[in-house]
């Protein structure tokens, strides 16, 4: 995934951001070249569902409807993982054996939804709801090459993107602190192999990135939509069309 930032030795105040890029990896670090050479390792500050969000968002501004489908759905799929994963953490769970727990669902994603589902319905007492409709037309997509069309696509978009928000809100009303205890935890892991790489190579340095993904549960901020990403992201990358 290419990722999209700032150079911070470029930046001069009210002037326009000299941009850089790089490839995004599975630790959400991407070395990041400007056009002026400087070079910096970029972790990209969000959590995994919010990241595969963004990409499959820039995926259907990009007319690639069918990679758009595909990609959202691996966000839901990693939304549900972080529920899981937050809520046992909030339960009392260590780390090591939530992880440990979830190693045994990687392998299958029906049996991931399966203890999604049960884990949803101890948390807030409600049944998860899912759409037959979207899910057929996600295994047409994902399994049997049908090409998905742009209303078609922007529709499961609404799904995700209603599913997401639900999933996010409640982790960040109601399991806040294990939320970021998460985070945290999976970011010193992050670090320590962003400091290997660094003394690797000392011409890197070490920053931040955030993207243009919703920011799920903000105060005052009205349920997301779709269209709302399509926007946001469309404005977000517009400032880097020029160089990029």
């Amino acid at each position: 995934m290419k990722l999209i930032a700032p150079c911070h030795k470029c930046a001069v105040p009210s002037s326009p951001a000299v941009m850089m890029t790089g490839e995004l990896d599975n630790d959400l670090l991407a070395i990041c070249v400007c056009p002026n050479g400087h070079r910096h390792l970029v972790h990209q500050a969000h959590s995994a569902p919010e990241v595969v969000y963004s990409a499959g968002i820039r995926a259907f501004l990009a007319g690639f409807y069918s990679e758009s489908v595909v990609t959202l759905t691996a966000a839901l799929e990693r939304g549900y993982e972080l529920f899981v994963k937050v809520f046992l953490r909030a339960s009392g769970g260590a780390a090591t054996d939530v992880d440990q727990f979830w190693k045994e669902l990687r392998s299958s994603s029906e049996r991931q939804v399966g203890a999604f589902c049960v884990i949803y319905f101890f948390a807030t007492g409600m049944p998860w709801k899912t759409s037959t409709k979207q899910a057929e037309f996600r295994n047409k997509v994902a399994h049997r090459g049908y090409i998905a069309t742009h209303e078609e696509a922007h529709g499961y978009g609404e799904y995700v993107t209603t599913s997401l928000d639900a999933i996010m809100s409640y982790i960040k009303s109601h399991n806040r602190d294990a939320f970021y205890q998460h985070l945290e935890a999976s970011r010193a892991v992050v670090y320590r192999k962003a400091e290997e790489k660094s003394r690797n190579d000392p011409s890197l340095e070490l920053c931040f990135a955030g993207s243009s993904a919703l920011e799920w549960n903000n105060a005052g901020h009205p349920e997301p939509t779709f269209e709302d990403a399509l926007l946001a992201t469309s404005a977000y990358l517009k400032q880097f069309t020029d160089g990029v």
